[in-house]
């Protein structure tokens, strides 16, 4: 079952910066994001050899005796986050950007949890971007 089943449909992992610095990160931010867009587009279609790493570096790095990953687990997981839909273009061609639909539904279900705190002219729009996304990258 996912989060969204439930009627909460989240954006795991988005990359993010202080709304103070996008302009002075921009350009880089130009170049990244269709980077990461399309690494994840490469490991969906061929996880074997990150998987590779990902194993190798937790039996021989930061994991050792500790962290231990299966290597037919990860190649279930690369499968599953397709298959699922978790890995998924959305409404369109491109992998990784924001439903705006979507993410004014989840704006709408967790604004009434901000406090004082919040900046209460804070919107969707404020909030997330597509201005980075490469819309001619995405799952085939």
């Amino acid at each position: 079952m996912l989060m969204s089943d439930v009627g909460y449909s989240i954006y795991t992992g988005m990359l993010s910066v202080a709304t103070n610095r996008l302009e002075e990160l921009a350009p880089c931010l130009e170049k990244l994001v269709p980077i990461i867009q399309q690494a994840e587009v490469d490991y969906v279609a061929d996880p074997v050899e990150a998987n590779g790493v990902i194993v190798a570096f937790n039996e021989g790095g930061f994991g050792a005796g500790y962290w231990k990953t299966d290597a037919d687990l990860l190649a279930y997981a690369a499968k599953a986050l397709v298959d699922s839909g978790v890995v998924s273009n959305g409404n369109n061609k491109t992998l990784g950007d924001f439903d705006m639909a979507r993410v004014s539904a989840l704006f709408d279900l967790v604004k009434g949890g901000l406090d004082e705190r919040a900046d209460p002219a804070v919107t969707p729009e404020s909030v997330v971007t597509n201005r980075f996304i490469d819309p001619s990258i995405g799952l085939k």
